[in-house]
C-alpha cells in the first residue's frame, strides 16, 4: 500500500481540532519530502541524471499519476470523425476500435495494433462512451 492510499482512508477518519489537522499535514508533508530527497539520492547514485532521478523518486514515493480522462462520452458522430469529451475530435481511419465482450465496452487503439473485426462507424453511436486504451 502506498502512502498516499493509506492517507486517502485517514481522511475520513479524522476527528481532531483544525490546528491538530495542520500539523499533522505540515509532519506528512515533511516525511514525503524527506522520503522523496533519499529516494532522489539513492537514483542519482545508480547513474540517472538528476532530472531523471527526481522523476522516478516521485513516482516511487507518489504513485504513477492518474488520467482522469479515461472514458470519453460520444457527442456527435459525422462520417469517420467521432467528437468526444470536450471536443476531442477522432479520426475513424487511423484507430482500431476493440470491444470488450463482457461489458460491451468501446476501447480505441491505434491503428494495425489490434484485430479489427467490424467497421469502426457502425459500432460507435452518439451517446455512448468510448475508453481510451
Amino acid at each position: 500500500m502506498r502512502f498516499s492510499e493509506f492517507n486517502e482512508g485517514w481522511k475520513d477518519m479524522w476527528s481532531g481540532s483544525p490546528e491538530e489537522k495542520k500539523r499533522d499535514q505540515r509532519d506528512k508533508d515533511a516525511y514525503l519530502a524527506m522520503r522523496l530527497d533519499k529516494e532522489t539520492t539513492k537514483f542519482e547514485k545508480q547513474g540517472l541524471s538528476p532530472e531523471d532521478a527526481r522523476k522516478y523518486a516521485y513516482r516511487k514515493v507518489y504513485g504513477a499519476p492518474k488520467n482522469e480522462e479515461t472514458e470519453l462520452k460520444i457527442t456527435k458522430v459525422q462520417g469517420n470523425k467521432v467528437t468526444a469529451g470536450d471536443g476531442v475530435e477522432i479520426d475513424l481511419d487511423q484507430v482500431d476500435l476493440d470491444v470488450d465482450p463482457a461489458s460491451k465496452k468501446l476501447s480505441i487503439k491505434p491503428k494495425g495494433t489490434g484485430p479489427e473485426t467490424q467497421d469502426p462507424k457502425t459500432m460507435i453511436k452518439p451517446g455512448g462512451t468510448i475508453s481510451l486504451g
